[in-house]
């Protein structure tokens, strides 16, 4: 009797023997899981550290480019036809630039268009005289007598 129950515990300590062999073996499974995540933060953190440097950078050179002076500076109002003009002569949205966005204007025949989708303001052109109303002023005119 003694001698099985001596089969017993050797059979009990032989199982916990490999029971806790296999838990050493899960623990350094998990830690040799775990030291590539720590890493991966570490990484993580320093690009996150160099894409908000990045971005610092781009929000000032931005609010250089885009302050009231840097527009003043670099383009002039244009009164007659209420845009902003290069000194090479390329007229840009006034609304525009105010928001940050150089859109340069598409020259129609009776104005500028602004192409950009969430604007598409439209600047007349002051000196444009519609063919179809001088036609018609010249016929008038005409009738009168006075040419």
């Amino acid at each position: 009797m003694i001698e099985s129950v001596i089969v017993l515990l050797c059979a009990i300590v032989a199982a916990l023997v490999v029971f806790v062999l296999k838990l050493l073996g899960d623990n350094r499974a998990l830690n040799a899981q775990l030291t590539p995540v720590t890493f991966d933060r570490d990484k993580l953190k320093e690009a996150n550290e160099i894409l908000e440097k990045k971005f610092e950078r781009v929000q000032k050179e931005y609010d250089d480019k885009f302050s009231i002076k840097a527009i003043r500076d670099r383009y002039k109002f244009d009164e007659k036809r209420g845009v902003m003009v290069t000194p090479e002569q390329h007229y840009f949205c006034t609304s525009c630039l105010l928001e940050g966005v150089e859109s340069q204007l598409t020259t129609l025949a009776n104005g500028w268009r602004c192409e950009r989708k969430a604007c598409e303001k439209f600047y007349k052109n002051p000196d444009y005289r519609d063919p179809t109303a001088a036609r018609e002023e010249y016929i008038a005119t005409r009738d009168r007598g006075g040419i």
